[in-house]
């Protein structure tokens, strides 16, 4: 019973978390342009799950990692992690990426965020209102 009661506290704060920690910034990358950066909290076992939309892949692409925080988190239940996605400009414009946050307790959400490429290839997102 505890238990239970723990996890379902566990899975109210991750929520909680997910609709207060999403960010964005801009990183250098090893060649000197900026990509920029998306990231999520979530946690295994039930967390929401993140995909992308970019509205013309030709102008911008992505990678995704999950960031664990804890070494041993295959160890855990419900480790929490951030969902990191990484933007590299493609060509110079601007374009719509869109992130759906599916998850089995909180429901399904979606953050649009406005993408544009610098004709350096630097790339800056910023949140549409």
């Amino acid at each position: 019973m505890m238990k239970r009661a723990l996890i379902v506290f566990t899975l109210i704060a991750a929520v909680i978390l997910v609709t207060f920690s999403s960010g964005c910034n801009d990183e250098p990358k090893a060649d000197g342009k900026k990509e920029a950066v998306l990231s999520f909290h979530s946690f295994d076992g039930g967390g929401p799950e993140y995909s992308v939309k970019i509205k013309n892949p030709e102008v911008l692409s992505y990678t995704f990692e999950r960031e664990y925080s804890k070494p041993n988190h295959e160890e855990l239940d419900g480790a929490g992690y951030d969902a990191v996605f990484k933007f590299k400009g493609l060509k110079e414009g601007e374009t719509e990426v869109t992130v759906y946050s599916n998850s089995p307790i909180a429901g399904d959400e979606e953050y649009k965020y406005t993408a544009k490429v610098d004709k350096d290839f630097n790339v800056n997102i910023k949140e549409k209102n």
